[in-house]
Formats: C-alpha cells, structure tokens, sequence
C-alpha cells in the first residue's frame, strides 16, 4: 500500500512504475482488485459480482432461517473486509449490498425475492435493541477505517505512517496526517473523511480516542481493555444510525437458532398467518383460522386465544401447575412465561417449554394447510414435551443425564441437576 498525494514528482514516477500493475486485476482475500477511483460505485461491482457469485452457491431454499443468518454474519459479514478497511463504500454500493443481503435471508433467489416479514434495519439491529445481531456494511465500514486513526496516534513510529507523513509533508508527530491539505483523494482521504461521517451521526471520535492520563498512550472509551475495536465502534453506530426497539430479543441458548428466529418472528408478530398475507398484497381463499374454523388467524390467535391452543394449554397447565389459561395475546403470553420459575435455570427451562408449544402450534397449523393433516389436541401436548426435553438433553451442559421419566414427572426438578 502507497499513499500518495495526486500530483507531483514522485507520483508521477510512481505511477509510471506500477503503470502496468494498474491495469492488471488481482486476487486478495478472495476478491478481486483493481486499481480505479473507488468514490465510484462502478468500481465496486466486483465485490457485487462476488456476493452473488457466493449466493448461487448456496440454495437459500435449502438452509434453514438459522443457515442464512449465520451465513449473512459469518460471510456476507466480512466478505468485504479488505477493500472496507481501506476506502469509504459508496451509499449506492451500501444499498445494493444490504438488498443482497436482506433477498437471501427471507429466503429468496435472483429469480424470485420471498416477502421480507421485518424492515432490514430491525434485523440489522443489536439483539438488545430488538434484532438479530447482523450489523449494518456502513458501520463496519467505518470502524475499520477509524482504526487506521487509532494506528496512527499509538503507532507513531510506523513505516506506514512515516511514508504517510513524507508524502503529504508532515514533519512533526504532533502533525495529525489527517490535517494534510496535499491529499485530497485517495486511501487516506477516505480514512479522513470518517471523521465527518461519525459527526453527522453525532458521534465525536476526540471524546472517545484521548490519551491517556499519563499522557504517554492512548485509550478508547469504548472498551475496558482501553485498546480500540472495530465491534465497540460497530456497535456504537449501528445503536445510533439504527431505529430502536423497546423489546429486547429472546435468544435462549437451549434452543435451535432457526427456532429463535421464529420466537423473535412471533413477538413482532410478523408470521405468515393469513391476515398478514392479506395485508401484504397475497391472495388466499380464506381468512379463518385453519385450527378452529372460526375466526381470523393472527398470531395473537393462533397462539394464545384459538380454541385448540387453549386445549393444549389447558394439557400443560396440568403438567407444570403454572400455564397462563386467561391470556388473548401472544404478549400477555409469553410475559407470563418470562415471569415464571424462581430462579435462573428454572426461568430458562419455562422458556424452552414455552417455545416448544408456539413452534408445535405452528407446525400443526402448516401440516393442515399444506399436507391436510390433523392432530389431536394432546398429541401436540406430548409434541411439546418432547421437543422441549430432546432440546435441552442435545443442547444443555450436561444435558446427556436428563432422564425421560424425570422430565415428565416435574421439569423443573429434572433439570436442577445440570
């Protein structure tokens, strides 16, 4: 990596050297490189190009909702990390690699986008802000960049940074190499410019990145290790740029991840009952609820008031002397769930048990729409016991020694041994 300023002896002779090599595309961490103005969002196709290439490997239709959010973390996450830590993306690129991002994780392909239940942004959110922890590519973009400013105060002595100075006439430590007026595009530039875009979000990088009391280092806020990172600053921006939500994600660590997005899915209410078909534009033959031929299916419906819901309640109220019989709402619901259980552990094994019964109401609704299967009210019940018992023996530390009998009898005394 060179920095230099656009213009000059030394550029010239610079730009003469690597004349060919900037014609030449190469290959780095996976994508492809090239030199051009990276302020134009047609010089970013290639990481477009490479999104979509790693999508047509994947059949989204064959990964489970948790699959794809794993995916869309760990891959669609990060495969831009090389060319992010160095230039400022475009909010055109941004855009298209976020609609990239949102088609594969409601399941849809090139060919055919899927209903997106959520906004993007709320998915983009922070699990105690009421998403699923994605992260947004503009605030990782920016906070690789910072992290350039924050090399540059704790490593002074750098060969980087002193090319940086030489080039953009620097002569002193206590020059910051972003006050250089000679540069004013390039890799540098966009590092600079960063300073601008954390302000207009009203975040002010001086109170956050100070030296410290001694005066001989630097410290970041943001962290109790004091040393700067790019998830704090993330995080930051995201908690900022983001809207924000009152309700806090369940995530239960007892449970499959495709489970806990549907859990999240019910509490924003955003399932594929018929009225929110309705409301989307979809055409159905019928509105009622396919348990009780009775009334409209809503979530709230299905899950709490729907006469084989209550049934099944009813089984469970048996079993653990606490099920919330008098609830209209999945709120009321599962606020009565989240209040039960004295301690910890207890809590966590109600909340499995809770789970368990909203996904069995919910397969039972999909087996009679879509295979015309009907299931008795109290096989659903034991549907509930065993799923909750085959989770947490799978899933808990220590879970192999949950015995059936055990967990049938009274779960919470089953499991105070784990």
């Amino acid at each position: 990596m060179i920095f230099l300023p656009p213009e000059g002896k030394a550029f010239d002779e610079v730009n003469r050297t690597l004349a060919t090599l900037r014609k030449a595309e190469f290959g780095f961490f996976g994508v492809i490189v090239e030199g051009g103005n990276m302020n134009r969002a047609k010089n970013w196709q290639i990481l477009i190009d490479k999104f979509n290439s790693k999508l047509s490997c994947w059949k989204a239709r064959s990964l489970s909702s948790g699959g794809r959010l794993c995916l869309c973390k760990s891959v669609l996450g990060s495969l831009g990390t090389y060319l992010f830590s160095l230039y400022k993306a475009p909010m055109k690129v941004l855009n298209k690699l976020e609609s990239i991002r949102c088609n594969f994780f409601w399941g849809g392909t090139d060919e055919k986008r899927k209903i997106c239940w959520l906004a993007w942004d709320k998915v983009l959110r922070d699990k105690p802000c009421g998403g699923l922890g994605i992260g947004s590519l503009r605030a990782l973009n920016l906070a690789m960049l910072v992290k350039w400013k924050w090399r540059e105060k704790t490593e002074p002595d750098a060969l980087w940074l002193k090319v940086v100075r030489h080039y953009n006439n620097i002569t002193s430590h206590s020059d910051s190499a972003d006050n250089s007026t000679s540069l004013n595009r390039g890799i540098w530039a966009s590092i600079c410019g960063t300073d601008k875009d954390l302000r207009d979000l009203g975040i002010n990088l001086t109170t956050l990145m100070h030296p410290d009391a001694g005066g001989t280092g630097w410290v970041w806020d943001l962290e109790t290790t004091k040393s700067y990172s790019v998830s704090s600053l993330r995080k930051m921006i995201d908690g900022i740029a983001l809207p924000m939500d009152n309700r806090e994600s369940e995530w239960i660590r007892w449970i499959p991840s495709k489970v806990n997005i549907f859990l999240w899915r019910v509490l924003n209410k955003r399932l594929a009952t018929r009225d929110n078909l309705q409301k989307r534009g979809v055409s159905i033959q019928s509105d009622g609820c396919p348990l009780c031929l009775s009334r409209t299916e809503s979530v709230d419906h299905l899950m709490a008031s729907c006469s084989t819901s209550k049934i099944v309640g009813a089984f469970l109220s048996t079993w653990l002397s606490w099920w919330p019989g008098n609830v209209n709402t999945v709120d009321d619901l599962w606020g009565a769930v989240c209040r039960s259980g004295k301690d910890k552990k207890e809590k966590d094994i109600f909340k499995v048990i809770g789970v368990a019964y909203l996904w069995s109401i919910w397969l039972q609704r999909n087996n009679i729409v879509f295979k015309g299967e009907v299931k008795k009210e109290i096989i659903i019940y034991r549907d509930v016991q065993f799923l909750a018992y085959d989770w947490i023996r799978c899933r808990a530390k220590g879970g192999k020694s949950l015995r059936w009998e055990n967990w049938i009898c009274k779960p919470e005394s089953a499991v105070s041994s784990l």
